[in-house]
């Protein structure tokens, strides 16, 4: 029983991971616009915008230390409960 209730609340863990994720993924790309533009005299320095990565991945790296944090420690209290 305490293993189907685990079962469980991991599955919901990972289903919220990924819904998080995929939103935290899919916001910054809707949000991306052009700028106002130039008519030629100005030089704004390069071609293309610069697009900061650094937000998603940060949150995405978070999220797995913190998965992985829970299931180390998971595996810890099941090996204590229930010695080979």
């Amino acid at each position: 029983m305490k293993k189907q209730l685990n079962s469980k609340l991991t599955r919901l863990f990972l289903k919220a991971v990924s819904i998080s994720s995929f939103f935290i993924l899919a916001i910054p790309a809707l949000a991306l616009a052009d700028g106002p533009g130039f008519n030629g005299g100005v030089n704004d320095g390069g071609g293309g915008c610069a697009v900061p990565i650094d937000g998603g991945l940060s949150y995405l790296a978070v999220a797995g230390i913190g998965y992985g944090v829970k299931m180390y420690v998971s595996s810890k209290k099941h090996k204590a409960i229930k010695p080979e």
